[in-house]
């Protein structure tokens, strides 16, 4: 065999090695995609599927703030928390989970979901649900929510204002957008502790609109947490700073298990 004929073999081999170890990696890597896909799809459901498995016609109860009006229609919600609901809507029709609204118009209690469990979105003052769950896991959860006066240079934009240790944190306006907002999250496996046999629920909502879709966001990229949480489950008080209507930082003032 010539030296050129030589060459022309090792190129041809090195050329066929390369074809297949692509092709194998490429086969290799859409198994692995597959698998994690997989594996996340699999891991969403077990954060989600008790709210369906618990609930009649296996279809989620979600609420949301909404206020009514005086001939009993509803107001306009803020786009934010508008926002917040579609992203968990989104989220659990990905999952095909079925998922039912709840209004103020239904006068909601919570007697009516100690077994089928809930999702709560918005805070206390347009939202009833919101300040049952709080008045709840009051001797458990060590944040309370405190109506203010409007008109108060101390609380600044904040129709109420959350208090923690000793703290009163209120939102803050800045040429009229949201500069810092806080929020409280609320997740436990049972939303009555005396009832073995109640669903889960989630409580999520912020002073402002955008503190209630930083909630929602801040569930949904840390699920794992509320589910390894030690007990029965978890609450978070979070703070958010924004940029115009951009989110620049949050963090995690306090947190605790329930049980």
């Amino acid at each position: 065999m010539s030296i050129e004929s030589f060459i022309d073999y090792i190129c041809a081999s090195s050329i066929a090695t390369g074809v297949i170890a692509a092709a194998i990696f490429g086969v290799l890597g859409y198994f692995a995609r597959g698998l994690k896909d997989r594996y996340d799809f699999r891991f969403e459901r077990r954060f989600w599927k008790p709210f369906a498995s618990s609930a009649p016609g296996r279809c989620v109860r979600t609420a949301i703030v909404a206020k009514e009006g005086s001939a009993g229609s509803l107001a306009k919600v803020s786009l934010t928390d508008v926002q917040a609901y579609s992203d968990i809507i989104s989220e659990l029709d990905v999952l095909r989970i079925k998922t039912v609204m709840v209004t103020p118009q239904q006068h909601p209690t919570l007697h009516q979901f100690t077994e089928s469990g809930l999702i709560c979105l918005g805070g206390p003052i347009a939202n009833t649900l919101s300040r049952s769950l709080i008045a709840r896991f009051s001797a458990q959860v060590p944040v309370s929510l405190e109506l203010v006066d409007k008109t108060s240079p101390l609380h600044g934009a904040s129709k109420a204002i959350l208090r923690y240790d000793g703290q009163d944190l209120s939102a803050e306006l800045e040429d009229n957008y949201v500069k810092t907002d806080y929020a409280l999250i609320l997740y436990t496996k049972r939303i009555d502790p005396d009832v073995a046999t109640s669903g889960p629920v989630l409580l999520a909502f912020g002073l402002r609109g955008m503190g209630t879709q930083e909630a929602v966001r801040y569930v949904r990229n840390n699920k794992r947490r509320f589910l390894d949480a030690p007990g029965d489950g978890l609450w978070c008080l979070l703070k958010f700073s924004f940029s115009g209507v951009d989110r620049t930082t949050d963090e995690v003032i306090a947190s605790g298990s329930i049980q």
